[in-house]
């Protein structure tokens, strides 16, 4: 004998519907929250270590300025030291003036040259820093204006 019954069907209350279709529409909205939160959070680690990276930059000028202002005083000290040996050279041919020979005029002569080629290194150490510092601040104010741009970006 055949069962010529209707397949069973479930039929649920209007309530239980509306149960099952909020608990589907609220893990839905989660997932979906939870997929843009990853999102968000990958965003905000990428923006992050962008952060870092351009604050390590700007560490790394500010260190690099730091280093040849020490190399500036080094050289400076050094050629000081140079200019005072050749002024207490110069101090002892002066005893030996009185003697006017050539050679001790001659030697007078090399030892002011000398002196003067020291103080032109000198001038140009400071020229040369100064060049130096300036190309690294304009470096400095590029990173940080780029650094004031992300964060602008961000708000």
């Amino acid at each position: 004998m055949e069962n010529h019954e209707k397949p069973y069907r479930t039929i649920l209350p209007v309530d239980d519907i509306s149960r099952v279709m909020y608990e589907y529409n609220k893990k839905s909205e989660n997932s979906n929250l939870e997929y843009l939160d990853n999102k968000a959070n990958g965003l905000n680690d990428l923006v992050k270590e962008d952060e870092k990276i351009t604050a390590d930059e700007i560490h790394s000028v500010e260190h690099q300025i730091a280093e040849r202002e020490k190399i500036k005083q080094s050289n400076i000290r050094f050629l000081e030291e140079q200019r005072q040996k050749l002024e207490g050279f110069m101090n002892t041919t002066e005893c030996f003036t009185y003697n006017a020979s050539g050679i001790i005029n001659a030697v007078r002569s090399k030892l002011t040259t000398q002196l003067v080629q020291v103080d032109l290194k000198k001038g140009e150490e400071y020229v040369n820093t100064f060049r130096d510092i300036q190309r690294l601040e304009e470096q400095k104010r590029k990173l940080l204006a780029e650094e004031t741009a992300d964060q602008g970006w961000l708000q």
